[in-house]
């Protein structure tokens, strides 16, 4: 989609998971793959932020600005690099989500008009890391990295966030997989084994 920028937040310390979850190999490809190639469907330019040793050579790495922030350090760094490119926002997909659906991208996404962000809202809570955010908000995101608030639920609340139901979600993807993260060695073999792997 024009205007947006497709980014997968690729850093971490993937302490659950006992090793780089980026690298991590889900049914013959690493979740960095898989989420790159889900935004790369999606969108004209995706971007990787965050990981610069990765198996996706020919693909952009920005690294964060502002270090061991956390994902709203990755968010910032994304939102920068996309306003000095003349983009309208950024869509940012954590790598640990393979199972993100195009169709939940683009909903989203279409959804940003008028907003600084668009989010899921799942049992009460936002899932910051399969969102879209319009430069619009980078302001709040440098001001809260400023105060030291990493928090991006803090975030979606503090600007004009519109929240997708679950009920406008499921009519996508029924089970919402797209929200299934892999954060232990367990999720990683499970998931596997629900790919028929």
């Amino acid at each position: 989609m024009s205007g947006v920028l497709g980014a997968v937040l690729a850093g971490g310390k993937s302490s659950r998971m006992g090793t780089d979850k980026a690298g991590a190999v889900l049914a013959g490809k690493t979740l960095l793959e898989r989420s790159y190639g889900i935004l790369a469907t999606v969108f004209p330019r995706v971007v990787i932020v965050g990981h610069t040793s990765h198996s996706l050579k020919m693909v952009h790495t920005i690294v964060d600005i502002r270090r061991d922030c956390g994902p709203l350090g990755g968010l910032h760094a994304a939102l920068t690099f996309a306003q000095r490119q003349g983009d309208e926002g950024v869509f940012l997909l954590a790598c640990d989500m393979p199972f993100v659906r195009p169709a939940v991208v683009r909903m989203l996404t279409q959804s940003l008009s008028g907003y600084d962000a668009a989010a899921p809202l799942l049992e009460g809570r936002f899932e910051p890391l399969c969102a879209a955010y319009a430069v619009s908000c980078l302001p709040t995101v440098s001001k809260q990295l400023k105060e030291g608030m990493l928090d991006l639920q803090t975030l979606l609340a503090g600007v004009r966030t519109r929240a997708a139901q679950g009920s406008a979600l499921r009519r996508l993807d029924p089970l919402l997989d797209s929200f299934r993260n892999i954060n232990t060695a367990k999720d990683l073999k499970d998931a596997a084994l629900s790919l028929g792997g």
